[in-house]
C-alpha cells in the first residue's frame, strides 16, 4: 500500500504512533469513497487521508493531506487554498513523498524516510511515464519546476546501483556548473538507494567508507571537477579562486573602464558575446570574420556583425589586457588549457556513466570535452545492439540562462551526434524528452510565468521547436480565471510603511545581476538583517512565497515601452538587454510555491506592471502573441494586490527554518559560499536553531 503525502507539518514530530494507528484500523477501509477525504482524530490530533482505489486486491494507495492539533478540519479550505487538488493525478502530482506502508511498521525507518528531504521523492504520472521509456543518451527539457532533475536522480540511482555491483571499478560522474544543486543531487541519489522500496538492503552499503568514498566521489561540481582531474600541482597556483573572474567581478572591473560611448556595449551583453562565441565556440578565439563566415548558422547567432565586432574590439583591448595579462582567469581559460595541454592524468576516455544536470549553463566547447571524457567515445560499438546505449544524460532550460552560452537542444543533439558518429556507425537518431507540467507552483504563478514566456518567445527566441508553455490543471471549480489569486501588485509609493515594516517576513528577489542584491541600493531598508535574493542567486531554491521587490530597478525595463509601442530596437544590444531582464523575471517568478507579491514604484507600474496588471492590456499584449485557443487557457495576468492582507500572508508563508536549511545545502560545496552559509546563519537564529547556526559559523570560520 504506497503512502503518498505532500509536505507534512511535523507537529509534532512523532505522529508516527497515530497514523500507524490510523493505516492498521480495521474499519479502515469501510464505506471509502474515492472522491473524498476523511479525517479520524486520534489523541487529540486530526489526521485528513484519502484513498486512491480501496477495491484493489492490494487495498489501496493513501494520500495524507495534513496532520494537526485539533478537531474536524475544513477540508475544502486546505484543497482550494492549499493544494489545488481535485483527483488521484493530481495528488500524486502535488505529492513530494512516497513510501510502502512497511515503513510506518517500525518507528527508526519511519523516522528515518521522514526526516529526509530528499528521501523518497515522489514522481508525477508524467515523471513515472518517462521513466518507463529511457534510451541513452537521455535528454530531458522542462521549464522551471518540471521535475527534470527529480528524473536524473532516479536514473542515477539506478545506473549506480547495478553498476556498484557488477562493475565496482567503473567510474561515474554527475556535473553541473551549480555546487548546490551537485550536493542536492548527491542527497537526492543517496536517499532513493537507501529508503526506495526497489533498493532494499541498499542502506547497509553506506556503512562501507569505501562505497561511501566512491559514491561522494561521483558528484562534483564541473569547476573543481576540471581541476581535480586534469590539473597536476604546478598548474593549480595558475587557477587559484582569487584570480577567479565571475561575472560580479567583471560587470564591477567593466564600470571603471573607459571606453566611448558609441563604442560601449551593456556587461551582459558583452560577457555574453566573449563566453558564448569569443572564447566559449571552439578553440581557436572566435574572430569577427569568424562570426560572419559559414562557420555558424545563422539561427546561432544572437547578435549582428556590428554589435559582434564591438564586442571582439572591448575583449581584445581590455580585457585581456585588464585580465589575462594579469594572471587572472575564466572558467573557459580553464577549460581551455585542459583542452589545449592534454590529458596528462588519463581523465579523457575515462568515465562510464555521466549526467549533466542544468545544461543550459554549459558552452559549446564545455559541452564538447563532458563528451569526451565518455570512455565509450574511443570504441566501435556498431554491430553491438545491444550495446548501442551511451549512458550519458543532460537535462536542462534554455528559458534559464542567467549567464547566456547560446545553449540550444538542437546544438547539444547535433555535437553528441559527431562526437560519437565513429563509435555508432553514424549519427545516431536522437529524442529530447518534454516534461510539459509544472509541480512547484499554485496554478497563478504558473500562469503568469506562462505569460512571460509568451512575451520572451515572441520577441527574443527564434528557436521555434522549443517555444513551451507549462501545462496547468483546470480550476477546480471550472473558472479558469485570467486575473490570478495568490500573485498580487502593491504599490510602494503608496503604503511605503507598511511594506518596510513587513520586509523582515519576505523572501525578497530584487533584479541585481550578482548572487545577492546590496542594500545600498535600497537606503529605504534600515534593517541590515534583510536579505535580498537575486535570480542568479535563488536558482535551484524554492520558497512557499516570493516578493520581487522593486524588480524594476534594473533600467533595462523601460526598452519594454518599445515592445508595447512597436518601436523596433535600436540595435542587438538593446534587444538582448531587455531579453536578459525577462529571463531574470522568470526565473524569479518560478521561485514562489504558493504566493507571489510584487512590490514596485507607481512609475514602474505605469510603465511596466499595469501591462500585466490591467485586463485590457493584458489582453492587448496576449492577443499579438498567443493564438492558440489551448494555449490562451495557460496564460494570466496578476491582480492589485490587497494591502492590508498583505502582512498576515507573508507571516503566514514566512518559514525561517526552511529557508534556513535551503541556504546551508546551497551554501555546502568546495570552498563553501560564504555567502549564502552567512544567510544560513541569519536565518537558523531567527528560527532559534542556535546549534545549527553554530554549524553555520564552523564552515565560515574555520
Amino acid at each position: 500500500m504506497p503512502l503518498w503525502h505532500d509536505g507534512i507539518k511535523r507537529t509534532p514530530k512523532d505522529y508516527w504512533s497515530d497514523i500507524q494507528k490510523t493505516l492498521s484500523s480495521e474499519d479502515l477501509y469501510t464505506g471509502t469513497q474515492l472522491d473524498v477525504f476523511q479525517y479520524r482524530t486520534i489523541n487529540g490530533y486530526t489526521i485528513t487521508y484519502r484513498f486512491g482505489n480501496p477495491n484493489a486486491k492490494d487495498k489501496s494507495d493513501v494520500y495524507l493531506l495534513q496532520v494537526v492539533k485539533g478537531n474536524e478540519p475544513n477540508i475544502n479550505e486546505l484543497l482550494d487554498r492549499q493544494y489545488n487538488c481535485d483527483d488521484v493525478t493530481d495528488l500524486k502530482n502535488k505529492s513530494t513523498k512516497c513510501y510502502p506502508d512497511y515503513y510506518t511498521y517500525e518507528y527508526d525507518s519511519w523516522k528515518d524516510v521522514e526526516e529526509d528531504d530528499m528521501a523518497n521523492l515522489a514522481l508525477s504520472e508524467e515523471e513515472i511515464e518517462v521513466l518507463k521509456n529511457v534510451r541513452f543518451p537521455f535528454f530531458v527539457s522542462g521549464l522551471a519546476g518540471s521535475g527534470k532533475s527529480t528524473i536524473l536522480y532516479y536514473l542515477f540511482a539506478n545506473i549506480y546501483k547495478h553498476v556498484s555491483k557488477r562493475y565496482p571499478d567503473h567510474e561515474l560522474l554527475f556535473l553541473s556548473y551549480n555546487d548546490s544543486l551537485v550536493d542536492k543531487a548527491r542527497r537526492a541519489v543517496r536517499s532513493i538507494l537507501c529508503y526506495h522500496s526497489s533498493n532494499e538492503g541498499s542502506k547497509a552499503n553506506f556503512e562501507n567508507p569505501e562505497y561511501e568514498k566512491h559514491y561522494n566521489k561521483c558528484f562534483v561540481p564541473f569547476r573543481e571537477f576540471l581541476k581535480q582531474a586534469f590539473l597536476d600541482e604546478s598548474d593549480i597556483e595558475r587557477f587559484s579562486e582569487d584570480k577567479h573572474i565571475t561575472y560580479e567581478k567583471f560587470r564591477e572591473d567593466y564600470k571603471k573602464c573607459i571606453i566611448s560611448a558609441g563604442k560601449r556595449l551593456s556587461p551582459a551583453v558583452l560577457w555574453s558575446i566573449i563566453r558564448t562565441f569569443i572564447k566559449g565556440r571552439s578553440l581557436d578565439i572566435f574572430t569577427p570574420e569568424d562570426y560572419n563566415s559559414d562557420a555558424i548558422a545563422k539561427k546561432d547567432k544572437t547578435v549582428d556583425s556590428k554589435t559582434y565586432e564591438k564586442a571582439y574590439g572591448i575583449w581584445e583591448k581590455w580585457y585581456k589586457n585588464n585580465y589575462e595579462s594579469k594572471g587572472y582567469w575564466d572558467d573557459l581559460d580553464l577549460v581551455r588549457y585542459v583542452l589545449i595541454h592534454g590529458d596528462t592524468k588519463k581523465a579523457f576516455h575515462k568515465y562510464a556513466v555521466i549526467f549533466c544536470d542544468e545544461a543550459q549553463d554549459f558552452t559549446k566547447l564545455e559541452i564538447d570535452l563532458i563528451l569526451r571524457l565518455s570512455k565509450h567515445s574511443k570504441y566501435n560499438l556498431s554491430g553491438h545492439e545491444d550495446d548501442k546505449q551511451i549512458p550519458i544524460a543532460f537535462a536542462g532550460d534554455p528559458n534559464q540562462t542567467i549567464n547566456p552560452t547560446g545553449f540550444r537542444w538542437a546544438g547539444t543533439k547535433a555535437l553528441f551526434s559527431e562526437s560519437f558518429k565513429d563509435s555508432l556507425d553514424g549519427h545516431p537518431d536522437l529524442d529530447i524528452k518534454e516534461l510539459s507540467k509544472n509541480y512547484r507552483s499554485q496554478l497563478g504563478i504558473v500562469k503568469f510565468a506562462n505569460t512571460i514566456q509568451s512575451l520572451r518567445y515572441k520577441h527574443f527566441d527564434d528557436t521555434s521547436k522549443e517555444r513551451k508553455l507549462q501545462s496547468v490543471r483546470e480550476d477546480p471549480k471550472g473558472e479558469n480565471k485570467d486575473a490570478l489569486e495568490y500573485v498580487g501588485f502593491y504599490s510602494y509609493d503608496q503604503n511605503k510603511d507598511i511594506i518596510i515594516e513587513n520586509l523582515p517576513n519576505a523572501n525578497i528577489i530584487v533584479s541585481g545581476d550578482g548572487e545577492e542584491g546590496d542594500l545600498k541600493d535600497y537606503p529605504e531598508i534600515t534593517d541590515d538583517g534583510i536579505k535580498l535574493g537575486t535570480a542568479i542567486g535563488t536558482k535551484g531554491l524554492e520558497y512557499d512565497a516570493v516578493m520581487l521587490y522593486k524588480f524594476c530597478s534594473d533600467p533595462s525595463y523601460t526598452l519594454f515601452q518599445k515592445i508595447v509601442k512597436g518601436e523596433p530596437f535600436a540595435d542587438d544590444s538593446e534587444r538582448f538587454e531587455i531579453a536578459h531582464f525577462f529571463t531574470k523575471l522568470y526565473i524569479a517568478v518560478s521561485r514562489a510555491k504558493s504566493q507571489l507579491f510584487i512590490v514596485d514604484t507607481d512609475n514602474s507600474y505605469e510603465n511596466f506592471w499595469k501591462y500585466f496588471t490591467n485586463h485590457n492590456l493584458w489582453q492587448t499584449l496576449i492577443d499579438q502573441y498567443v493564438k492558440d485557443e489551448y494555449k490562451r487557457k495557460l496564460v494570466g495576468h496578476i491582480t492589485n494586490g490587497d494591502i492590508e492582507t498583505l502582512p498576515q500572508r507573508l507571516s503566514e508563508s514566512y518559514d525561517a527554518e526552511e529557508n534556513g536549511r535551503q541556504e546551508f545545502e546551497k551554501a555546502k560545496g568546495n570552498p563553501p559560499s560564504i555567502l549564502h552559509m552567512k544567510r544560513a546563519h541569519d536565518y537558523f537564529l531567527e528560527a532559534g536553531l542556535t546549534a545549527l547556526a553554530d554549524e553555520c559559523d564552523a564552515y565560515i570560520y574555520i
